[in-house]
């Protein structure tokens, strides 16, 4: 079993720079089971705060506490909720990505498609997205996406946080 301090943490997340006055960084990519991953603030670095967890086979995101990371850690989701949720498999074509309002409910903030990641102009992204928020500006311009995580955190760190 993993512990918090073997896991690697990678350099700052790019696509989040114009969405969030923190700095984002994923821990643990590629160390936990099927592609799961930490979310963590590194604004503070070194001394960082892990505040999401991403789940690797649905795309959803979990919104952590102390408590909460040392569960994930030792094989145990906590019964929470998912802060972000994902609407289709992340190995499909499309779907849809929504946020757990204060009140419970989900309200869709983009819809996802898989593009390819040959072209380009696409500069080796994965996955495009079409906000539906009707924010406008950065937060409702298309944004691509080289993974899927990435896609998740930023919904996560921009629309939730």
């Amino acid at each position: 079993m993993p512990q918090l301090n073997d896991l690697t943490l990678e350099d700052a997340l790019s696509c989040l720079e114009d969405a969030s006055e923190r700095a984002w960084a994923l821990l643990g990519r590629g160390q936990l089971a099927d592609g799961s991953c930490f979310i963590a603030d590194v604004t503070d670095a070194p001394r960082i705060c892990v505040r999401g967890f991403y789940d690797g086979p649905t795309g959803d995101v979990f919104e952590c506490t102390g408590e909460e990371v040392e569960a994930r850690l030792g094989g145990k989701a906590p019964a929470i909720e998912p802060a972000i949720h994902v609407i289709g498999a992340l190995d499909g074509a499309s779907g849809q990505i929504t946020v757990r309002q204060e009140q419970g409910n989900y309200l869709r903030v983009s819809n996802w498609s898989r593009v390819d990641s040959g072209l380009p102009l696409l500069k080796g992204a994965e996955f495009r997205t079409l906000p539906q928020c009707g924010c406008g500006g950065s937060l409702g311009a298309p944004k691509l996406f080289e993974s899927a995580v990435e896609m998740c955190a930023y919904h996560f760190c921009a629309f939730y946080l």
